[in-house]
C-alpha cells in the first residue's frame, strides 16, 4: 500500500489558544498529546476540558476492588496533564456512558469555555469517535454543532486507516463493523520531548492501560508515539 503524503499541521497565525474537548480521562493523552505539546512549545494557551470522570470504565488495572474508579481516574488525569505540561483544565461531572443525553449541558460548557479566551482553535475526536464509543460520538456532534453555528475553527483528532483500534476498544463502540475514522489531512510528527511526554502521560493513566512490554511495543510499532493525525474542519490558512 502506497504511503499517503500528509503535510505537517501548522497553527493558523491568528490562533492564540486551543480548547481540547474529550469525553474521558486518557483520551487527551492517547489522541492529542502531540498537538498539546506543539501548542505549548509555540506559546499558545492550552485548556483541556474532560466531560466525565470515566467512572464506568471496565478497565481496572492495578486497582483493589474497593477503590473508587471516578476519584482514581480524576487523580490519574491530573497527573497525566502535569506530564503534558497542562495546568489549565476542567474536569466536568457528566455521566460516563450517558453524554448523548446531556447535549444541552455540553453546549453550555462549550459556550462558557469559548467566552473565556479569544481566537480559539477547537479540538475534539473525529465523528466516529476513533473506535465508535458513544460518548466520543455525542461530544463530537455537540462540538461540531457549536462550531458550525458560530463559524469557529475545529480540528478532529483521527488515525490512519492502517492503524485501526484494537478489538477490545472496538467492542465498546456502536456497530463496530461500521466504524471508519476520517482520513487525516495533516500530521504532527512528535519530537523526542513530545514522545516522552506522551509515554509518561499514558503511564499516568495506570488503571486504564496494561503498560506491559507488549503494550508498549504495539504502540511503538503502530507509530502511535511518533505521529498524530488530524482532519481540519475549516479553511486552512497559515
Amino acid at each position: 500500500m502506497k504511503t499517503q503524503y500528509l503535510p505537517d499541521f501548522k497553527f493558523p497565525k491568528t490562533v492564540k489558544s486551543i480548547l481540547v474537548f474529550v469525553a474521558h480521562p486518557d483520551d487527551e493523552s492517547a489522541f492529542t498529546s502531540g498537538l498539546i505539546n506543539k501548542a505549548i512549545r509555540e506559546k499558545l494557551d492550552v485548556r483541556v476540558i474532560v466531560m466525565s470522570k470515566g467512572e464506568n470504565s471496565t478497565n481496572r488495572y492495578r486497582l483493589d476492588p474497593n477503590m473508587d474508579l471516578a476519584s482514581t481516574r480524576e487523580y490519574e488525569l491530573i497527573n497525566a496533564l502535569q506530564k503534558l505540561g497542562v495546568s489549565n483544565y476542567s474536569i466536568e461531572n457528566l455521566p460516563d456512558g450517558g453524554l448523548s443525553n446531556y447535549t444541552e449541558e455540553m453546549l453550555k460548557i462549550i459556550d462558557f469555555e469559548r467566552n473565556q479566551k479569544a481566537t480559539q482553535l477547537f479540538v475534539t475526536l473525529e465523528p466516529s469517535g476513533i473506535y465508535g464509543h458513544p460518548d466520543h460520538i455525542a461530544l463530537t456532534q455537540t462540538v461540531t454543532q457549536y462550531t458550525d453555528i458560530y463559524n469557529l475553527p475545529l480540528i478532529f483528532a483521527t488515525i490512519k486507516q492502517q492503524i485501526m483500534p484494537a478489538q477490545d476498544m472496538l467492542s465498546m463502540g456502536i456497530d463496530p463493523e461500521l466504524i471508519s475514522p476520517l482520513e487525516p489531512s495533516h500530521k504532527i510528527s512528535l519530537n523526542l520531548e513530545a514522545r516522552i511526554r506522551k509515554y509518561l502521560a499514558l503511564r499516568a493513566h495506570r488503571s486504564q492501560f496494561e503498560h506491559s512490554l507488549k503494550w508498549t511495543y504495539d504502540w511503538y510499532k503502530k507509530g502511535l508515539f511518533s505521529e498524530e493525525y488530524y482532519t481540519l474542519n475549516y479553511d486552512y490558512e497559515i
